[in-house]
């Protein structure tokens, strides 16, 4: 598997118009695909959007949720991006990126068992997905704004809790991640 690969696989990249950013995003994935071992287990569209908490038969997969939350997240800053940035600056790319890439250390935290049945993998299991993610971004080179939407999004498991600094990107990324996971835990609940 290759950039190119994961940009031919996830085409919301090209929505991105730094193109180092653009790069780094797709090698932070490609790195999370490796280490996670997805190749070997049948690609990255086989890793399960959440374990434990959906029905084990769930259509919906991490990379189906990944594409989603950066759908809903760009509409977000193009509908408000111009508005945002009389009050303060809040940076498209970044909401892109970090949309993209939030969800991307659950590449480590599951696999799939002898029975290609979705399970925690027990190798990642000191850290949650968002401190994995977080890492991985930030290994990649990767800004900061896009580390801090990977290591927020998700402010029950963020090291800092709810009280975490949440930047307008941040926040852009956190409310369309939980509208693109209630959409599918509404239909799919264990």
């Amino acid at each position: 598997m290759t950039v190119q690969d994961i940009y031919e696989l996830i085409p919301e990249h090209n929505e991105i118009s730094d193109p180092e950013l653009k790069r780094k995003c797709a090698e932070t994935f490609l790195d999370a695909v490796r280490r996670g071992g997805w190749e070997e287990k049948g690609g990255i569209d086989k890793c399960p959007l959440q374990v434990g908490l959906l029905a084990d038969d769930c259509p919906a997969s991490g990379l189906d949720h990944m594409r989603k939350v950066a759908a809903i997240a760009t509409r977000v800053y193009d509908h408000l991006g111009e508005w945002l940035n009389t009050i303060g600056k809040c940076d498209r790319d970044v909401v892109i990126a970090g949309a993209l890439l939030h969800d991307v250390g659950k590449l480590m935290c599951y696999t799939l068992d002898e029975n290609g049945k979705p399970a925690k993998a027990a190798d990642y299991a000191m850290f949650n997905h968002c401190v994995w993610g977080a890492y991985l971004a930030k290994n990649n080179g990767l800004p900061d704004s896009v580390v801090h939407i990977v290591l927020t999004h998700s402010l029950a498991q963020a090291p800092e809790g709810p009280k975490a600094l949440i930047t307008p990107e941040a926040r852009i990324v956190k409310n369309s991640d939980h509208i693109a996971w209630d959409s599918v835990a509404v239909h799919w609940p264990k």
